[in-house]
């Protein structure tokens, strides 16, 4: 029997009304989540009200305010960044925040109220963000906030790319709780891969959609995913 990989379409959009068109969008095209970056949006006070909207079609929300600090556009002070996550939080089905944001004391209680099963605690790391024990590090540290962590980096080599898929073999909780892959077209495979390394679901796009480079359609991250899973399947057995 075939594992069905979970896949969540990321979705950012200046409008509201557009968003939630995406979302319907991803919907029909076999997405398990959506992702709503709505740091994207023109008027944050909309936020609640784009969730609520996109919950209401039935499918599995993550509400990311990403900080300009991590690649995201929300360039906001803390008080502003825990005002939104406390308005959005309870209309989400998860909540995605990176650990800029979770330096700041005012975004930490947000998180804490919310509950850490509810948050992705997350961290977006540059070319020199590749160091196998310095990963570990950091991801335990988000694990203080969130059951699930999200350890992305944007690696100068195959090396780098490397030492962020081993975090799946060094940290004994990662099953079901870990996200790491690399941002780059050259590393689009970690993010399939991540899924037969255990992660609970991959980020994806719309055709011609892509949030971040190396982003694949529901489709082709499934695909490329029970390939990868048939493919070190044969390795084991030949070993």
């Amino acid at each position: 029997m075939r594992l069905r990989y979970r896949v969540c379409v990321s979705i950012a959009s200046g409008g509201h009304r557009r968003m939630v068109e995406l979302a319907r969008r991803a919907q029909e095209e076999g997405a398990d989540m959506v992702e709503l970056r709505i740091d994207y949006l023109d008027r944050l006070d909309q936020a609640d009200v784009t969730l609520r909207e996109v919950r209401s079609l039935g499918i599995e929300t993550v509400a990311t305010l990403r900080s300009s600090a991590e690649g995201g556009r929300f360039s906001g002070g803390p008080e502003e960044a825990a005002d939104v996550l406390r308005r959005v939080g309870p209309r989400s089905d998860l909540i995605d925040v990176d650990s800029h944001a979770l330096g700041h004391e005012q975004v930490r209680q947000v998180v804490a109220e919310l509950g850490r099963s509810r948050v992705i605690a997350s961290a977006h790391l540059g070319p020199n963000g590749s160091d196998p024990e310095k990963l570990a590090e950091l991801a335990h540290a988000l694990r203080e906030h969130g059951d699930l962590v999200k350890v992305v980096t944007r690696p100068s080599s195959l090396v780098g790319a490397i030492a962020t898929l081993s975090l799946y073999h060094s940290l004994p909780w990662s099953k079901g709780n870990l996200i790491a892959f690399s941002v780059g077209k050259e590393y689009a495979f970690t993010r399939p891969l991540s899924l037969v390394l255990g992660a609970p679901f991959a980020y994806a796009a719309l055709q011609g959609m892509e949030v971040a480079p190396g982003q694949m359609t529901v489709e082709e991250t499934r695909r490329a995913a029970h390939s990868l899973s048939e493919l070190l399947g044969a390795w084991r057995y030949s070993g």
